[in-house]
């Protein structure tokens, strides 16, 4: 009997790197622990930073440099795109022991990120949801093709890019130690789109 093969269709990216420099990292760790956090009032939900622009922090420096250099990374090796992203606005989650983040998208943004300044085994993993759940549920094993959720729990030091239309989603948090983490969102700095195909977009037009 023949076997055949299947491609996928349409690819969604998660593009990830891991900042290796772990002095640094321990002292930007030190730094986001001594910050200002305030509770969004949500039931349930993690602690996020009061300063929303935190990658523009002296002591961040070294992260803001990985992540700019990631995203570069991202677009022009993977995507085989020119286009050059800037980071709009980056914040520091805190979640706490029985703290969680609800299924989310991350709206006027191409491209958002997440990096892990502290996490252990028992902190919760970070699940990606299908933008379009299948209508039908497989028996077996589920795959990439049949999923509707994939889960992950990236080390401290990891960062990961993905579209920012993917829902994506916290689960609780079992350890007595908070998860800490960095989002960040983005968006073109220069020029979307071509003129030929009507779909031109001249952000820097005054």
């Amino acid at each position: 009997m023949p076997y055949g093969q299947v491609q996928p269709l349409f690819i969604t990216p998660l593009y990830s790197n891991n900042f290796r420099d772990t002095h640094t990292l321990n002292k930007m760790l030190q730094y986001v622990r001594g910050i200002e956090y305030v509770d969004k009032g949500v039931y349930g939900s993690q602690k996020t930073s009061a300063n929303t622009y935190i990658l523009d922090e002296e002591d961040l420096f070294p992260l803001k440099q990985f992540v700019q250099n990631s995203i570069q990374d991202f677009t022009n090796n993977f995507l085989k795109s020119s286009l050059t992203l800037k980071v709009t606005q980056s914040w520091v989650n805190l979640s706490e022991k029985g703290k969680m983040h609800v299924t989310h998208t991350h709206p006027n943004s191409i491209f958002s990120g997440i990096f892990y300044f502290y996490t252990d085994s028992r902190s919760p993993q970070l699940y990606f949801h299908r933008e379009s759940p299948s209508n039908y549920h497989y028996e077996g094993q589920a795959t990439y093709y049949t999923s509707n959720m994939m889960a992950f729990r990236p080390p401290v030091g990891s960062l990961l890019i993905f579209p920012s239309s993917i829902p994506h989603s916290v689960g609780i948090n079992e350890s007595d130690e908070p998860r800490i983490s960095l989002s960040f969102n983005t968006f073109a700095k220069d020029n979307l789109g071509t003129v030929t195909e009507l779909t031109k977009l001249e952000l820097d037009k005054p």
